[in-house]
C-alpha cells in the first residue's frame, strides 16, 4: 500500500492551514507524481464547485422578539463572509422585506445602507398589522443566487396587541382541541448509512430519525429483523435520532418494525452494495479523527483520496492504497474554524464514493462575560454593564457587538434561532432543525454525541461534486439583486432611429435633500445604474431621474425594481425555520407582573380614527409639482366672476368685456358658470344654463405627475434613526409622565477595546419585572459570540410603601 500528502497551497482563503500530516496505520512508501497530479485536479475541481457558492450569509439581530403595533423594530445585520464567517465588505445594499408568514403578503420592503459588513436599520411596525409571525428576509447581491432551493437568512418576529406575564414565551389565545377519530397519521421514519451506503461483509453505523408529518421529532423504539428473526433492538436517543452497529449481508432482507411509536409499517434498509466502499469516522478526541476505509467483498482495491474542507475552504487531501481497510488519523489544528468539516472520499478517477460529516472545534469562538454593578435595580435608575470578549486562548478579543435589553415579557421563547445556531447549522444543513441551541448549549451533557447524530441523519452535500461536468460558476447571472439599480434608456418608436444612445445622459438629483445632481452616461444600449452613491444622497426619500436632451425626442426611463426581481427568484422556494425545542428556565427569581408607577390609563382596544379631506403627498416635491401643475390648469376667473375652462361647454368669454384679464381662482371659493346657445338670437347668445359652483382644483396622481414631468424615481436608502435613551439623573426634574419603554437598551454596533472590554450604561423605565440581555458579535477572525444575562426591576407599589 502507499500514501502520500497534497498541499493546496494556492487557495486564496485567510486562515487557510494546508500543511497536512495524515497518519495511515500502515507502512509509508514514497510520494507518487500521478497521486500529485490527481490530486491537484482534485483542488482544482474544489475552487471551481466551492466558487459557485454565494460568498456572502446574512444573520439577523433584532431588538427583541415580540413587537407591539406602532413600534420600533430595530435590527442589526450581519453580512458575513461565507467561509470564513468575518464581516464582508463586497455590498453595500441590503434589501429587507417583512413578509406575514401565514399569507405571505409582504408588509414592509426598503433598502439600507451597508458599512464595513453591518446594517444597523429599523423596520416600523405599522398598527394595521395583524397580529402573528412575520419573517425578516435579507438579500445582498452576494448572499442568495436565483438557483438557491432554499432561503436561509431570516428572521421570525412575533407581533401581538397584548401581552400576559407569562415568562415561558408568548401564550396565544386558547384554542379548543378536537379528537379526530381518523386513524393517525404514520411517524416519518428514516435511516441513514453512515458514509453513504450499507456494504456487505463490513460492520457499519446506520443512523435513523423519527419525526411526525410537521418536522417535530418523536421518541423511537424498534427492532431490526433478518426475515422473521429478530437480530437486534434500538431506541432513540436524542430527539428522535438514534443510531445502531450492524453487519450486513448480500442476499438477505432486513426491515424494521417500530414498536413507539406503534405503527403496522415496515421499514425496509438500504441496499445492500457488495462492491461499494464504506467510510466510518471509528474515534475521535481533543486532537485526532479517526477514519475507518472498508470495501465490500467484490470492489475492487487501488488508490483513493480522502479530502478534509470546511465551508468549501480546503483543509486537506490524503491518497492511500485501499486493500481491504485502512485506517486515517487527521489531526484536527489543522482545520482554522468550527463548524461542520466534510470529508469526500473518492476513487481514482475522481468519483465521490462516500462522505461523511462531523463538527468540530465547539470551543473555537468568542466568550462573553457580563459584569453588572447590581443584580436589582430600582425605576429609572441607571444600569452600568461592564463586558469582556476573550478568544479560545483566553486572550483579548476586539469585536463588533450588538447588545440589547428588553422586558422579559418580549422575548420569543419560541424562536430557536441565534448567531451560533444560524451560522453553524441552518445556513449550513437543509430541512428544518429541531431544537438547534440544544447543541450549543454546554450544559446539556450529551450536546456532542446528540450533535453527530444531527450530522449523520441532517447532513446533506453542501458541495455538489462531479468530475465531468463542474457546478455553475458564472454568478452574475444568477444574481438576483445588485448593490445598484438598473435602468434603461429608451424612445418612442418613431424615433429610434434619429436617437442616438450612445451620447446620452440621465439628470440624477436629490430635490428633498440636497441641490447635488449627477448626469450619468448611459451605454450603447440605454443601460445605466443608479449606484449606492446615489442612494445614500437621496436617504430617507427618493432618487429622482430625468432624461436628459430635446424634449421631441421622447425619450424615458425604465427602472428594473430588485423586489420584483426578488420576488420572481423566491416564487416556489422553500424557507425552512428552524423548530423550537424545550427552553430552559431561569433560575433567578423575577416578579411575575407589571407595575407602572404614576400609570392610571387604561388600554383600549384598536381604534381606527379616518380623516376626510385632501390627499397630502408626503415627497415634497412632488407637493410641488403637484402646485405647479395646478397652477398650470388653464383655468381662470373673468372680470364679472365667471369661472373658464372648469366645466365643458361653460364659458363667458364671448360676453366678458376684457377676456384678457385673467384672475386666478381660489380653491374652495364660490364662482359662477354659464352656457350660452351657439347661435345668435337678434345679435346676441341666449344664456341656457347658469349656476354657482365650489371651485376644487384637479386631482392628480403621483404616477400622472411624474409621467406629466417625464420623470422617474425610486426609493433610497432607507432613513437612519437613533435609539431613545434617555438620561435620569440627579439634576434632571421628574416630568410626571409615565415611562413605558419595554426595550431599555439597542446598540448595535458595540466594539470592544484591546483589552477585549466595552461599557454600555442605560436607564431602567417604570416597568417593574425582569429584564434580559442579549449579545451576539464577531471579531474579524470569524469567531462568533452569543451571551445572555439577566436583572430585576423592583419598585414598591405605593400601597406598600410605609407597610
Amino acid at each position: 500500500m502507499k500514501n502520500s500528502i497534497y498541499n493546496h497551497e494556492s487557495v486564496k482563503i485567510p486562515f487557510l492551514a494546508l500543511l497536512l500530516f495524515l497518519f495511515f496505520m500502515r507502512s509509508i512508501p514514497c510520494f507518487s507524481q500521478a497521486d500529485a497530479l490527481t490530486m491537484a485536479r482534485l483542488v482544482e475541481r474544489m475552487d471551481s464547485v466551492a466558487g459557485g457558492e454565494p460568498p456572502q450569509i446574512v444573520y439577523l439581530q433584532t431588538s427583541k422578539g415580540v413587537y407591539e403595533p406602532m413600534e420600533d423594530l430595530w435590527f442589526k445585520a450581519y453580512i458575513m463572509d461565507s467561509r470564513a464567517h468575518s464581516p464582508s465588505k463586497l455590498c453595500q445594499t441590503l434589501y429587507l422585506e417583512m413578509i406575514n408568514e401565514s399569507s405571505g403578503q409582504v408588509v414592509w420592503r426598503e433598502k439600507y445602507l451597508a458599512t464595513d459588513g453591518f446594517v444597523d436599520g429599523h423596520v416600523y411596525v405599522h398598527d394595521t398589522l395583524s397580529v402573528g409571525d412575520y419573517l425578516l428576509a435579507a438579500y445582498t447581491s452576494l448572499s442568495y443566487y436565483g438557483d438557491d432551493p432554499e432561503m436561509k437568512a431570516v428572521r421570525r418576529v412575533q407581533v401581538r396587541s397584548e401581552l400576559l406575564p407569562n415568562y415561558d414565551g408568548w401564550v396565544g389565545p386558547t384554542k379548543k382541541t378536537i379528537v379526530s377519530e381518523e386513524k393517525e397519521t404514520p411517524v416519518q421514519f428514516n435511516t441513514f448509512p453512515e458514509g453513504g451506503n450499507l456494504v456487505a461483509g463490513v460492520e457499519g453505523r446506520i443512523a435513523f430519525k423519527a419525526v411526525n408529518p410537521d418536522g417535530t421529532p418523536v421518541n423511537a423504539r424498534g427492532t431490526l429483523f433478518e426475515g422473521s428473526d429478530a437480530l437486534l433492538a434500538f431506541e432513540s436517543e436524542h430527539d428522535g435520532m438514534g443510531s445502531f452497529m450492524f453487519t450486513p449481508e448480500i442476499g438477505k432482507e432486513y426491515r424494521i418494525r417500530l414498536s413507539e411509536p406503534y405503527t403496522d409499517s415496515v421499514y425496509m434498509l438500504p441496499e445492500i452494495y457488495g462492491e461499494g466502499v464504506s467510510l466510518r469516522l471509528a474515534s475521535r478526541n481533543d486532537d485526532f479523527l479517526e477514519f475507518r476505509v472498508s470495501r465490500g467483498p467484490f470492489a475492487r482495491g487501488g488508490t483513493v483520496y480522502l479530502m478534509g474542507q470546511i465551508r468549501g475552504i480546503l483543509c486537506c487531501i490524503a491518497s492511500g492504497e485501499l486493500t481491504d481497510e485502512l485506517t486515517v488519523r487527521i489531526p484536527l489544528e489543522e482545520f482554522p474554524f468550527q463548524g461542520i468539516a466534510e470529508f469526500t472520499l473518492f476513487d481514482g478517477d475522481l468519483v465521490p464514493i462516500a462522505e461523511r460529516l462531523v463538527y468540530i472545534h465547539p470551543e473555537k469562538k468568542l466568550y462573553v462575560t457580563t459584569e453588572l454593578d447590581k443584580n436589582r435595580y430600582d425605576t429609572r435608575e441607571k444600569v452600568t454593564v461592564k463586558i469582556t470578549v476573550k478568544d479560545e486562548n483566553g486572550e483579548p478579543a476586539k469585536a463588533n457587538l450588538g447588545v440589547t435589553v428588553h422586558d422579559r415579557l418580549h422575548q420569543n421563547l419560541s424562536d430557536p434561532l441565534n448567531m451560533f445556531t444560524y451560522c453553524y447549522l441552518t445556513s449550513q444543513l437543509r430541512g428544518k432543525i429541531h431544537g438547534p441551541g440544544y447543541y450549543f448549549d454546554e450544559r446539556n451533557k450529551d450536546r456532542e454525541e446528540a450533535m453527530d447524530l444531527l450530522m449523520l441523519t441532517q447532513g446533506w452535500r453542501r458541495y455538489v461534486w462531479s468530475a465531468a461536468d463542474p457546478a455553475p460558476n458564472d454568478t452574475e447571472e444568477r444574481r438576483v439583486v445588485y448593490d445598484w439599480v438598473e435602468g434603461e434608456l429608451g424612445a418612442k418608436a418613431m424615433m429610434r432611429n434619429r436617437v442616438s444612445l450612445e451620447e446620452q445622459y440621465v439628470k440624477v438629483y436629490f430635490p428633498n435633500s440636497s441641490d447635488e445632481a449627477y448626469f450619468v452616461s448611459a451605454d450603447s444600449a440605454g443601460k445605466f445604474a443608479i449606484t449606492p452613491e446615489h442612494l445614500e444622497a437621496g436617504r430617507g426619500s427618493y432618487v429622482y431621474m430625468s432624461p436628459m436632451g430635446e424634449k421631441n425626442l421622447g425619450l424615458t426611463i425604465d427602472l428594473k425594481d430588485p423586489f420584483e426581481a426578488i420576488d420572481l427568484a423566491m416564487r416556489g422556494k422553500e424557507t425552512n425555520y428552524p423548530l423550537a425545542g424545550t427552553a430552559r428556565s431561569s433560575e433567578e427569581d423575577v416578579p411575575l407582573g407589571r407595575y407602572v408607577e404614576g400609570m392610571r390609563t387604561l388600554e383600549l382596544p384598536e381604534v381606527t380614527v379616518k380623516a376626510r379631506g385632501e390627499a397630502v403627498f408626503r415627497d415634497r416635491y412632488i407637493g410641488r409639482l403637484d402646485s405647479i401643475a395646478k397652477s398650470e390648469t388653464g383655468v381662470w376667473v373673468c372680470i364679472h366672476g365667471y369661472l373658464e375652462n372648469y366645466i365643458e361647454g361653460y364659458s363667458h368669454v364671448t360676453a366678458c368685456t376684457d377676456p384678457t384679464i385673467k384672475i386666478k381662482p381660489v380653491e374652495g371659493e364660490t364662482y359662477r358658470v354659464v352656457k350660452y346657445s351657439e347661435v345668435k338670437e337678434h345679435g346676441r347668445r341666449i344664456v341656457l344654463d347658469v349656476y354657482d359652483v365650489v371651485y376644487q382644483h384637479p386631482k392628480i396622481s403621483e404616477e400622472e405627475l411624474l409621467k406629466m414631468n417625464n420623470l422617474s424615481r425610486i426609493r433610497a436608502y432607507y432613513v437612519h434613526r437613533e435609539f431613545y435613551r434617555p438620561v435620569y439623573d440627579e439634576t434632571s426634574p421628574p416630568d410626571g409622565y409615565p415611562d413605558f419603554r419595554n426595550t431599555l437598551l439597542w446598540s448595535p454596533l458595540t466594539v470592544t477595546d484591546e483589552n477585549g472590554e466595552a461599557t454600555v450604561e442605560f436607564y431602567c423605565s417604570d416597568l417593574n419585572t425582569g429584564f434580559v440581555g442579549t449579545i451576539e458579535g464577531l471579531n474579524g477572525e470569524g469567531l462568533l459570540c452569543n451571551e445572555n444575562f439577566e436583572f430585576s426591576v423592583i419598585k414598591a407599589k405605593p400601597s406598600d410603601q410605609g407597610n
